[in-house]
């Protein structure tokens, strides 16, 4: 199966878990002072890579979760739902 030229420079539509992990993300950097390039040193990537997450282009893999958790002390339970962890216990 060939794509037609064109096709191949359509942008695919970010993925909405990913738009609102990048969002998390990128209002813990400001808050935390931290620029996209100190970021992206921190969790072991690319500044453009790392500035695509924060746009929704790309997710972190399991493994980047695992190190935006112990590096950044950031609950991967509010990275992925934006619900903090207190929250799932209050009745």
């Amino acid at each position: 199966m060939e794509l037609d030229k064109n096709e191949k420079n359509v942008r695919k539509t970010p993925n909405l878990l990913y738009v609102d992990i990048g969002k998390r993300l990128r209002i813990f950097r400001i808050q935390s002072n931290y620029t996209q390039e100190q970021m992206a040193e921190i969790v072991g990537m690319s500044t453009a890579y790392y500035g695509k997450v924060e746009r929704g282009v790309h997710g972190l893999s399991l493994a980047k979760l695992v190190i935006v958790n112990e590096k950044l002390d950031i609950d991967i339970n509010y990275l992925l739902t934006g619900v903090e962890k207190k929250q799932f216990f209050c009745g």
